[in-house]
């Protein structure tokens, strides 16, 4: 969702970099609701996103099929709802918190377990991480830039 919301961040700065004078916390809020949509898109047309896939995280339903677009889209609303605080910066910071607790508690997020989605994870190779900080490195380097207005 975060890769998304940079990508539209970019895809805004350059088509209509008016919209970008509004309230920052605003505009995060309805950028990361704007990937929402997207992500499932993504989930039911590949049964995973870019991400997952790298770190080769699988996300399925409980008979073991692949997430279809609703099942995608609540999934997806559900994690900026509940893992994300929806975009709000101090409500995802507290529910950053309380998914990272239940995970490690329980093993699973409240809202997998709620709509009966299941995770599975295989051991992630080197290239696989490197390959990720580098990402995350370009995305961070392009929002520092697309902030200072020089993007």
């Amino acid at each position: 969702m975060l890769t998304l919301a940079v990508i539209f961040f970019a895809v805004i700065e350059f088509a209509a970099p008016e919209v970008l004078e509004i309230n920052d916390t605003l505009f995060d809020v309805l950028i990361s609701a704007a990937a929402i949509p997207v992500e499932a898109v993504i989930f039911a047309a590949f049964g995973t996103t870019p991400f997952k896939a790298l770190l080769k995280v699988r996300v399925r339903n409980r008979d073991g099929s692949k997430l279809g677009f609703k099942r995608a889209l609540v999934r997806s609303f559900s994690v900026w709802l509940r893992g994300q605080g929806i975009g709000i910066p101090i409500a995802t910071l507290v529910a950053n918190i309380i998914a990272h607790r239940r995970l490690t508690d329980q093993g699973v997020t409240s809202w997998d377990a709620n709509h009966g989605f299941t995770v599975s994870h295989r051991t992630v190779d080197a290239w696989r991480v490197i390959l990720l900080v580098a990402i995350a490195a370009g995305l961070t380097a392009l929002g520092v830039v697309g902030a200072e207005g020089s993007f």
